[in-house]
């Protein structure tokens, strides 16, 4: 009779439970996850590279800086397409002026408040990386959490 016994690769990280809670011992995997925040470019490489999908620490850092990255776009885009549509309001309706100037001036305050918000957020998620513990930013955070742990396999 004989017994089969299945033996992993040494190159092979062991599959992380998604229950378990994100976090690394790997001294070069805190330093990558900490480098994810930095370059989004290197973010970006971290998710697509094939030997990075078991590694869910590393992978939820890389989704959380690349989601964070397309919020802080977004939320550029936005207010400088609202900026801009009420100063056209009030150039071509020049009544009321100074209300339109008023609250394009609040929604570009608070578009640069919710920037600055992310930026902290990213400068902490990028320090608890380098000492080995996630971070999650709300909302963001659960995404990345559910695409790293989606693919690992």
């Amino acid at each position: 009779m004989q017994t089969e016994q299945t033996q992993q690769s040494p190159q092979q990280a062991p599959v992380q439970n998604p229950n378990t809670p994100i976090k690394s011992e790997d001294s070069c995997t805190c330093f990558q996850s900490m480098f994810t925040y930095m370059q989004l470019i290197f973010a970006i490489m971290v998710v697509c590279v094939k030997r990075n999908k078991q590694n869910a620490y590393l992978r939820f850092n890389a989704f959380q800086a690349i989601y964070t990255s397309i919020a802080m776009l977004v939320v550029y885009v936005v207010v400088g397409i609202i900026v801009g549509g009420l100063m056209m309001i009030m150039a071509l309706v020049m009544q009321g002026g100074i209300m339109w100037v008023v609250l394009a001036g609040i929604v570009g305050f608070a578009g640069y408040v919710i920037v600055i918000v992310l930026a902290v957020m990213l400068i902490i998620a990028m320090i608890k990386a380098y000492s080995g513990t996630a971070f999650k930013i709300p909302v963001i955070g659960n995404m990345a959490e559910k695409s790293a742990t989606k693919y690992v396999r």
